[in-house]
């Protein structure tokens, strides 16, 4: 943003540059990232809060077929495949993923101008302090500046909610017991053994704080994958399906192969929010604007002349 002073009476004239322009019209857009959070090392940051972000649940399910051999998911904070179960010989097991992720909103706003009269920005003028040092022989001026914002017509203005990736929060993956295949724990009879990929919701519990008996004990045990040091209980799991009420759908996964480049064959696909997000190919998306490699990249060194 920069500022051109015009004649003495006039106010300041801002005008802001940069932005991404959308091919199919006039529209540009501006990204703002939050500070950053570094709780889970730098290669694995989050951005810190801001009124532009919100923290959304998203829920996904995956069959382990029943063959006696490990089965993996991609592990959103270290951004890698992580075992998350050996398949039982004959019996299909499922597993619930939880992810909760930092989302920001965009703004869509009409410029001012043709008597659009949006809104504009406020300056305080400087205050001037001026400090001395006797013993040193310095002085110090400080300058302070006020800036601040009002809108006029709000009707000018749209919140986009959650439209961009801002990292991840938590993640969770739950080893669901035999209820999981049982049609009257879900909404329309439709269980995930029946979805065949389809989304699925869990019948709400009324409130029962106990989350006893029923389809109350579909979650087994707590988090067999947890990014945090204490693992979520089922009745917290619980607790926020009932909260956010969210589809259930399929997620991605693999199991190790000889013959693929990666050493991993995909399994299932993810066919709900995440698309191809929860693959290692797209998984890097999920940090936003900001991207480290999960591994080193390799430096070519050449022969001087």
């Amino acid at each position: 943003m920069s500022f051109i002073r015009g004649a003495s009476s006039d106010p300041i004239a801002a005008s802001v540059s940069g932005g991404a322009t959308i091919t199919s019209g006039s529209t540009t857009v501006f990204t703002h990232v939050p500070p950053r959070s570094i709780a889970n090392g730098a290669a694995n940051f989050t951005n810190e809060a801001s009124l532009l972000a919100t923290e959304v649940d998203i829920f996904t399910y995956v069959k382990v077929p029943g063959v006696d051999e490990p089965y993996y998911v991609v592990n959103p904070i270290t951004r890698a495949l992580q075992k998350i179960g050996q398949g039982t010989t004959g019996t299909a097991t499922y597993y619930m993923l939880h992810y909760r992720l930092s989302m920001l909103s965009g703004i869509l706003a009409v410029p001012n101008g043709s008597g659009q009269n949006t809104g504009e920005l406020l300056i305080g003028y400087p205050s001037t302090l001026v400090g001395t040092d006797v013993a040193t022989e310095t002085g110090r001026m400080k300058l302070r500046m006020y800036l601040g914002s009002v809108l006029y017509r709000r009707e000018n203005v749209m919140v986009l909610p959650d439209i961009a990736f801002n990292g991840v929060k938590e993640f969770h993956a739950f080893k669901l017991n035999a209820a999981a295949g049982t049609d009257t724990n879900f909404e329309d009879d439709l269980d995930m053994s029946k979805a065949n990929g389809a989304p699925v919701r869990f019948k709400y519990d009324g409130g029962n704080g106990n989350r006893s008996g029923g389809r109350n004990n579909v979650v087994d045990a707590a988090a067999t994958i947890s990014s945090n040091a204490a693992s979520m209980t089922r009745k917290e799991i619980r607790d926020r399906l009932d909260e956010s009420r969210p589809l259930i759908y399929q997620g991605s996964l693999y199991k190790a192969s000889t013959t693929a480049s990666s050493g991993f064959v995909k399994v299932l696909s993810n066919t709900g929010h995440l698309g191809c997000i929860d693959s290692p190919e797209c998984i890097d998306k999920i940090a936003g604007v900001n991207v480290y490699s999960a591994y080193p990249t390799p430096l070519a060194v050449g022969t001087a002349h």
